[in-house]
């Protein structure tokens, strides 16, 4: 079971004091280690929409603090990858850009991936990209095109190494993202499901991998925080 969950976060830097109060203590108390407003708006967005997202998923209020404040406690795996204490058995993924945030919950492993469109970057495909992800991108005759096919498999990339826990220590050109099949490929297999989700938002691109041995995602919803 896979639900996907957005939320814009534009009115967060009008009510910003407002919504905090009402955070986690486990993001909350994290969100002065930013030094930038839009790094501690984005951070507080993605925990706000953990909350919502939580919550509909279980289809139960979460338990509060003393304070009022749902109460969700992270781990880590050993690579690194965050899980939540109270609810072993879900799975998440966060991820945010420019005004976006967006959250995957599963009964299995996990990655999404947005990215807000800050134009096709070159250099970056030839360090980062398979060789056959460098070949779908010059087959393309327009900027426009390879621009879309650039984020496409950018967030492919990033959501794999977020649904494996290896972050950037995975060698990003040595798995491919097959956009026709829906796949993540490495030496010569499949090794995760890939999905493009479409959240219609103009200059966004949002990726999802997960199991291979699944098919669909159950629902999008999109969340007023």
């Amino acid at each position: 079971m896979i639900h996907i969950y957005w939320a814009e976060l534009e009115d967060l830097k009008h009510s910003y004091d407002e919504k905090v109060n009402m955070l986690h203590a486990s993001r909350a108390d994290k969100l002065s280690n930013f030094k930038m407003p839009a790094d501690r708006i984005r951070s507080l967005g993605a925990g706000l929409l953990l909350e919502k997202g939580l919550e509909d998923y279980l289809g139960r209020c979460l338990p509060v603090d003393e304070r009022g404040r749902p109460i969700i406690r992270y781990n880590y795996a050993p690579q690194g990858k965050p899980y939540l204490e109270e609810y072993p058995n879900v799975h998440f993924s966060l991820s945010h850009s420019g005004d976006l945030a967006v959250l995957a919950l599963s009964d299995t492993e996990v990655g999404i991936d947005v990215q807000e469109n800050r134009g096709y970057n070159e250099k970056v495909a030839k360090r980062f990209y398979h060789k056959d992800e460098q070949k779908m991108i010059d087959c393309y005759a327009t900027a426009e095109e390879r621009e879309i096919l650039f984020y496409q498999l950018w967030t492919g990339k990033e959501a794999y190494i977020k649904y494996t826990g290896e972050g950037m220590s995975r060698e990003l050109r040595d798995f491919f993202v097959d956009l026709e099949k829906g796949q993540i490929v490495s030496e010569g297999q499949m090794v995760a499901s890939y999905h493009f989700i479409d959240l219609n938002v103009e200059n966004y691109y949002c990726s999802l991998v997960f199991d291979k041995e699944l098919q669909k995602i159950d629902k999008i919803i999109k969340i007023a925080l």
